[in-house]
């Protein structure tokens, strides 16, 4: 009796998921867009609630398939991410503490596509996010862009580390006028890829570290909350790259570029010799203590 039972049981489940499939292609997709764009309306609870349930979907569905897994509520969180960016601080960082992690762990997948489209998202909503200025005393940023940082030290596939860094490199390109406490994380991520095995890794971060110090070093030494600490990170960064005995180019160009900072750092002094540039100050100050390369 048991064999026709479950056999039973199978055959209605079958019908059960045909009707609901049925179903399914009678809602009206307008309506489902509207569950997620209305999102920015909810409470502020409600709003941590929904991410939460949302991410844990996004996960059932992608540990469904792993060969093929669906990304349906990986777009919607995207979506969602984009809505409810202009909520106050406080909301915001509880919604992207649920958010980073789940970005985090899809980043790491053993699917190189799905990373990628992971690493992707993250990089359209760090390009959104740092379109606005952070106010002072703040660090939303360095919390948004963690996620950057830890995939590039956890991820085992050399295309994914790359991937982090070109998109990075993206980041940076366009957002360095507002970019704040972001800094100390796109150090640490400049910082692990010049300690990476694979050179195209080390030569392409490589790259952008010599544009940040040529076309932003002196705004991140300016910043009077962040400046101090972003220079020391910065020096740091560089020494690992002039500690680098693979590439004898990239480690001779290090020391150069730590001259420069150095240069910079003084005419910034001299600028501000009436009281002025705090951080430039705190920075020389390190410099000379030799905490940079402590």
């Amino acid at each position: 009796g048991g064999k026709n039972d479950s056999g039973h049981d199978g055959s209605a489940n079958c019908l059960i998921e045909e009707a609901n499939s049925l179903k399914i292609e009678e809602v009206d997709t307008a309506v489902i867009d509207r569950v997620f764009s209305s999102s920015a309306t909810l409470s502020d609870q409600a709003i941590v609630d929904f991410v939460t349930h949302l991410c844990a979907i996004s996960r059932e569905e992608i540990q469904g398939n792993a060969a093929m897994p669906r990304v349906f509520s990986m777009q919607k969180i995207v979506e969602i991410t984009y809505f409810n960016m202009s909520r106050i601080r406080i909301v915001w960082s509880r919604i992207w503490s649920i958010l980073g992690e789940h970005f985090q762990s899809v980043a790491l997948t053993p699917n190189a596509e799905l990373s990628m489209y992971a690493i992707d998202s993250m990089r359209q909503l760090a390009l959104k996010f740092l379109e606005k200025d952070e106010l002072t005393s703040f660090h939303f940023q360095r919390d948004f862009l963690k996620p950057f940082d830890w995939v590039i030290a956890n991820s085992k596939n050399p295309e994914i580390r790359e991937l982090v860094i070109r998109c990075l490199t993206q980041v940076v390109r366009s957002t360095a006028r507002n970019i704040k406490s972001g800094w100390k994380i796109a150090f640490q991520v400049l910082n692990t890829a010049g300690r990476d095995s694979a050179e195209p890794i080390v030569q392409l971060a490589f790259d952008l570290m010599r544009k940040v110090v040529h076309e932003s070093f002196h705004q991140i030494i300016e910043d009077p909350a962040h400046g101090s600490a972003a220079y020391v990170d910065c020096i740091n960064c560089l020494t690992t790259y002039a500690g680098n005995k693979q590439l004898s180019s990239i480690s001779l160009e290090a020391v150069d570029l730590i001259n420069t900072c150095t240069t910079i750092t003084i005419q910034g002094l001299e600028h501000h010799a009436d009281g002025g540039g705090q951080a430039a100050t705190a920075a020389a100050a390190a410099a000379a203590g030799g905490d940079a390369t402590a």
